[in-house]
């Protein structure tokens, strides 16, 4: 296990003592909003400005920058206003200690009322998915419809684990059972792939899926997830370590609380999030729609991302 833990990709994400001082990206669509607690939170806007509003939920090796066809800017092409933001402690967000996913839903909330949106439609992508479906269980109000995609319920049983990929079976376990080694360990390891990043997609090729593979071999893929991941870190891994030991406790919902329509996407190769958690948490909540993809993996989002947004478009404002 700790052979495993210590050639994983996740010392990419050591926090340390860095911190950002300023948020890259376009500056004409990076904004900061200060929160009631004097907390930054940044994030990046996308396509029409007054369009229709979605909101994005990065994975946890992303940031507000997780835009997957942002050479072409495809929200705008469909009318959508995609707002994507930094959870505290990454990219430009500050980090806080002990948070939580019901913190993350009254930022949200603040978010909302400080952009004057009613109602959104919100989509989380891997871990983000968690926080979406947090938001849609305790504030329907001010959200439309859930979009999950390569998201799903929580590791339960030994069968899950059993069905995910070695590397973050292990990863999840130690985070789940030893939290603060967890942690330790994600500093220690930075040091080492910093000096050379591309032992991370190395590390990430093992035991995944034909379809996966084929992704990560991918220099747009390369390049993309990169520059995502650079800014994902920029202030290290505490809040990264503090997600994934989040996701592995209780979470504070449960699925079948969700009461706002909810569609989920997810490829039946997926090794990281087996598609047996996604077909759990779908038939826990009344009103879903799950679409699976025969020959695709976890990293479906960088090939369907356009697919997914026509849904959405395609649904009254």
């Amino acid at each position: 296990m700790a052979s495993l833990v210590l050639t994983g990709p996740w010392g990419m994400l050591s926090q340390n003592s860095r911190r950002c001082a300023k948020a890259k990206g376009d500056s004409t669509t990076t904004h900061c909003f200060t929160l009631p607690d004097t907390r930054k939170l940044c994030y990046q806007e996308y396509g029409a400005p007054n369009g229709k509003p979605v909101i994005y939920c990065h994975s946890i090796l992303g940031c507000r920058l997780e835009n997957f066809y942002d050479q072409v800017d495809v929200a705008a092409q469909l009318g959508l206003r995609l707002i994507i933001i930094d959870r505290p402690g990454f990219g430009g967000s500050d980090y806080a200690k002990g948070y939580s996913f019901i913190r993350w839903c009254e930022d949200l909330q603040a978010l909302l009322d400080h952009l004057q949106l009613r109602q959104v439609e919100i989509v989380g992508y891997a871990t983000g998915g968690v926080y979406a479906a947090c938001a849609a269980a305790t504030m329907p109000e001010r959200i439309s419809h859930l979009s999950l995609v390569s998201s799903g319920d929580m590791l339960r049983y030994d069968s899950d684990y059993q069905a995910t990929a070695k590397f973050y079976r292990m990863h999840m376990k130690l985070a789940r059972d030893y939290p603060k080694l967890h942690r330790l360990f994600a500093g220690i390891l930075d040091k080492g792939l910093q000096k050379d990043p591309n032992k991370l997609f190395k590390v990430l090729a093992r035991d995944l899926p034909p379809s996966d593979l084929k992704v990560l071999q991918d220099p747009c893929f390369r390049s993309k997830f990169s520059r995502y991941l650079k800014e994902a870190k920029i202030q290290g891994s505490n809040a990264f370590s503090n997600e994934v030991c989040q996701v592995m406790s209780p979470w504070p919902f449960k699925p079948e609380q969700i009461d706002v329509p909810t569609t989920l996407y997810h490829g039946a190769q997926d090794r990281l999030i087996p598609l047996a958690l996604t077909k759990r948490f779908a038939e826990q909540v009344a009103d879903s729609q799950l679409h699976v993809y025969e020959n695709q993996g976890h990293y479906l989002i960088y090939q369907q991302w356009p697919e997914i947004l026509q849904d959405i478009a395609k649904r009254k404002r």
